[in-house]
Formats: structure tokens, C-alpha cells, sequence
């Protein structure tokens, strides 16, 4: 019933088609080892690129405001380094008003000062 160079080459025709598929195992082995690691935090599903663009172009907005808004800064920075505000320049008259009191002590009671520098 049984005919054995039949078995044979059947059992010879299983190992020649396992034999093939180790290799390619092997082969498909060797390139995933080639494969570059993903790195860490890499997403495992598809991000839109139309969704990044739109949240890059939402960033670049807001950097050129806060460029403009820095750059108005900085000139009413430089404005104010020039022109001192109101109250600095009451501050500034009173400081003169007061030199010019303490002068005119100083001259008006000189003989004085002078007495009491000699003694």
C-alpha cells in the first residue's frame, strides 16, 4: 500500500521548501537588524502632516506677535530712557529749587561758616 521512493520524494520536496524558508526567514532578519531604531516618544499612529503644518504655521503667528510686541517694548523703552515722565521732572525742579535754597543759605551765612571753620 505504501510506496516509498513516493514518501521519499515527498519528504524530499517538504525539506527543500523548509529549507527555502529558513532562508528567506534569515534574509528578512538580516534586514530588519539593519532597520534604524525608532527613537523614543516616536508616535505608534500616523500623525497628519497637515496637522503639523497648521500648528507650525499657528507658532510662527504667534512668535512674529510677541517679535512686534517686544520691538514696541523696546522703543517705548528707549522714548522713556529719553524723556523722563512728568513726575520725574517735578522731581528734578524741586531737586533744583532746593540746591539753590541751600546756596543761598550757604552764601547768606558764609561769615559765619567761616568762624566756625576757624575755631
Amino acid at each position: 500500500p505504501f510506496d516509498l521512493d513516493d514518501l521519499d520524494q515527498e519528504r524530499q520536496t517538504l525539506f527543500d521548501q523548509r529549507t527555502q524558508v529558513n532562508r528567506e526567514v534569515k534574509t528578512l532578519q538580516g534586514h530588519l537588524a539593519e532597520l534604524p531604531v525608532a527613537p523614543t516618544g516616536t508616535p505608534l499612529e500616523e500623525v497628519s502632516s497637515a496637522e503639523i503644518l497648521t500648528e507650525l504655521q499657528d507658532a510662527q503667528r504667534i512668535l512674529a506677535t510677541n517679535t512686534q510686541v517686544r520691538q514696541r517694548h523696546a522703543v517705548a523703552g528707549d522714548e522713556a530712557r529719553v524723556a523722563p515722565p512728568p513726575t520725574a521732572i517735578g522731581l528734578q525742579v524741586g531737586e533744583a529749587r532746593i540746591a539753590e535754597f541751600v546756596e543761598a543759605l550757604v552764601v547768606r551765612h558764609s561769615p559765619y561758616l567761616a568762624r566756625l571753620g576757624n575755631t
